[in-house]
C-alpha cells in the first residue's frame, strides 16, 4: 500500500511538472502571438503611412528629373546653334581673307 502511494505521489509531481512546462509553453506562445500581432500592425502602418510618403517623393523626384531633362535639352540645343555659329564665322573670316 505504501508503494501504491509513493507511486501516486510520483505520478503527481510528474503531472505537475507536466503542468508546469504547457503553461509555461502556452505563456510563450501567447506572448509568441501578441509579438506577431505588434509586428503586423508595424507592417500595416509602413504600408499605410511610410509607402506613400517614399511614392510622393519618388513622384517628385521624377518631376525634377524631367524638368532637369528639359533644361539640359535646351542647354544642348544652345550648344550646337553656338557651334554652328562660330563655325560659320570661321568660315567666313577663310573666305573673306582668300578674297583680298
Amino acid at each position: 500500500m505504501t508503494e501504491e502511494i509513493s507511486e501516486m505521489k510520483q505520478r503527481i509531481v510528474s503531472l505537475e511538472e507536466d503542468n508546469r512546462q504547457l503553461f509555461m509553453y502556452v505563456s510563450h506562445a501567447a506572448a509568441t502571438q501578441n509579438e506577431v500581432k505588434s509586428v503586423g500592425m508595424e507592417i500595416k502602418e509602413i504600408k499605410e503611412n511610410h509607402l506613400k510618403n517614399i511614392n510622393d517623393q519618388i513622384s517628385k523626384i521624377f518631376e525634377k528629373m524631367a524638368k532637369f531633362e528639359t533644361n539640359s535639352a535646351w542647354i544642348n540645343k544652345f550648344f550646337w546653334i553656338f557651334a554652328a555659329a562660330s563655325i560659320t564665322g570661321i568660315i567666313g573670316l577663310f573666305v573673306q581673307s582668300f578674297s583680298k
